[in-house]
């Protein structure tokens, strides 16, 4: 059935709303690119990490705390902490300054599988949030503080330091 014209010449027919709105869902999409995009931007890191591999030799490290680092690439919280924690100059000169630092990246959504090393390290420490951070103190038997999940940077500076002070 044909639309019917108005005077002007135009029809009477209302646009189908996904059309209507097809302008403001694209500017919603635009604006999430961006805020996503400075998210993740281009940063240096400057902790230094050492592999999930480089475990057995921090155990006999008695000079430092053993800083854990578990994330995964995929976790969007991770890669805040990274950029917003992890990555400030001032927060990298403290954690090189007292741990041994080693990261340990979950792979089983990208390869299906992890390492063995990071196997074991997840099944010791009974890693099942991401991102978690564990302090362990000298030696094999050495005490643990654990935290679980992203917070905000106030919150990680104070997890560390009284993890130094609980441990050391």
């Amino acid at each position: 059935m044909p639309a019917k014209k108005t005077e002007d010449g135009f029809s009477s027919q209302s646009m189908p709303f996904w059309l209507h709105n097809l302008p403001i869902a694209f500017g919603v999409i635009l604006i999430a690119i961006y805020v996503f995009g400075r998210i993740m931007g281009n940063s240096k890191e400057h902790v230094i990490w050492n592999p999930a591999s480089e475990f057995r030799v921090a155990e006999n490290n008695s000079e430092k705390l053993r800083l854990f680092y578990f994330g995964a690439d995929w976790c969007l919280p991770c890669e805040i902490q990274k950029r917003q924690i992890l990555e400030n100059s001032d927060f990298a000169k403290f954690i090189n300054e007292n741990f041994m630092a080693i990261r340990v990246t979950d792979r089983i959504r990208e390869n299906g599988r992890n390492s063995e090393d990071v196997k074991y390290l997840e099944g010791r420490y009974k890693i099942h949030i991401f991102p978690t951070l564990i302090i362990v103190g000298h030696g094999h038997d050495g005490k643990t503080r654990i935290h679980e999940g992203f917070v905000s940077a106030e919150e990680t500076y104070r997890f560390l330091l009284e993890s130094i002070n609980d441990l050391k």
